[in-house]
């Protein structure tokens, strides 16, 4: 049996507000032929993760697009100095990454990189 667009709503958002991992307040709901959009600013990756999880456990999905954003806030949010220092931390606890990987942090996006090798052409 296949479910209407507004059955496939109801269940989507019955799916988002069980999820204890989810602020279903936070997310909006949107059908059309089977295909469900979340739409919706949240507080945590792990949330939008979450919020997909809960979306795909529902029967009768077609496909779903998200439209959701993550606005950090708090503890969780952090500056380019900060990000820099932690992803430089974590290469050097990583025994298989190379010495000439390098890291870049702008806006909040890292971004890795092979390093130039340091020549001397002597002195």
């Amino acid at each position: 049996m296949t479910k209407t667009d507004m059955q496939l709503k109801q269940d989507v958002e019955a799916e988002l507000a069980w999820d204890p991992r989810v602020n279903a307040a936070q997310i909006g709901v949107s059908v059309d032929n089977g295909t469900v959009t979340l739409l919706g600013a949240l507080d945590s990756y792990a949330e939008k993760w979450a919020a997909n999880d809960a979306s795909k456990r529902v029967s009768g999905l077609r496909a779903l697009a998200e439209d959701l954003t993550v606005k950090l806030t708090g503890v969780h949010a952090r500056d380019d100095s900060a990000i820099a220092a932690a992803g430089l931390h974590a290469l050097d606890w990583d025994v298989w990454v190379p010495s000439s990987v390098a890291l870049d942090v702008e806006a909040g996006w890292r971004t890795w990189r092979m390093a130039r090798p340091h020549i001397n052409f002597g002195t």
